[in-house]
């Protein structure tokens, strides 16, 4: 964690620094094409580079960042209770992610993937109530993107913001060793765990970016 301080302004990239407290977002990263300009609306603003900060934001509580407290000290620093009820919720988004298959038989390991999982998924929902709460004090931005409705492009900024071609031999190795889930799990998982994408683009009931269950620790 500690090398990543070392990357360069120029990095399209971010971190969280748990011994810190601190969540660093390079230049590189709130530079155009990466969604984020002045230029932009907030729609694409949030759901790109506003989905980074939500990212990080939220490792300051996953199941690595939760164990440092305000200082960056290493300690249990909540009730018995809460961390439980933590635990539990924790299990949902592993075995969720470990039910994902990213190649024919080839499947996520939820487990090692777990900490930037939960950042996925908790970003979205904090980065989407954000930009909820944005139109709710400014109003509705004009159409930016027609024929998507702002939501939509939200959405859409977000998924683009994952764009890669993969190999297969590449994704084996990642599912193998990297604490990342591959980009397209990166995507369709957690806007599957928010409803208000559903609503969004009108998914069938008990489909895969629609189902009846979901996981949200926060």
């Amino acid at each position: 964690m500690l090398l990543l301080r070392l990357i360069y302004a120029t990095a399209v990239n971010a971190y969280y620094q748990p011994t810190m407290n601190e969540f660093v977002l390079p230049a590189g990263i709130l530079q155009a094409p990466f969604f984020f300009s002045l230029d932009y609306p907030v729609a694409m603003n949030l759901g790109g580079a506003g989905n980074v900060v939500g990212h990080e934001l939220v490792h300051g509580f996953d199941d690595e960042g939760s164990q440092y407290d305000g200082s960056g000290k290493l300690h249990e620093w909540w009730p018995p209770s809460v961390r439980e009820a933590f635990d539990q919720r924790a299990q949902c988004v592993s075995e969720l992610y470990s039910s994902f298959e990213v190649l024919p038989g080839v499947y996520i390991n939820g487990n090692l993937t777990n900490g930037e999982n939960i950042a996925d998924i908790g970003g979205m929902h904090s980065t989407y109530t954000a930009y909820q709460q944005w139109i709710k004090k400014n109003g509705p931005e004009p159409v930016a993107v027609p024929p998507l409705t702002n939501e939509q492009l939200f959405f859409v900024t977000y998924a683009l913001t994952w764009c890669e071609v993969d190999t297969p031999e590449y994704i084996r190795q990642m599912v193998q060793s990297n604490p990342h889930s591959p980009a397209i799990a990166r995507v369709n998982v957690p806007l599957s765990q928010l409803p208000q994408f559903a609503q969004t683009f009108k998914c069938a009931p008990n489909t895969p970016m629609n189902p009846s269950t979901r996981c949200n620790i926060w």
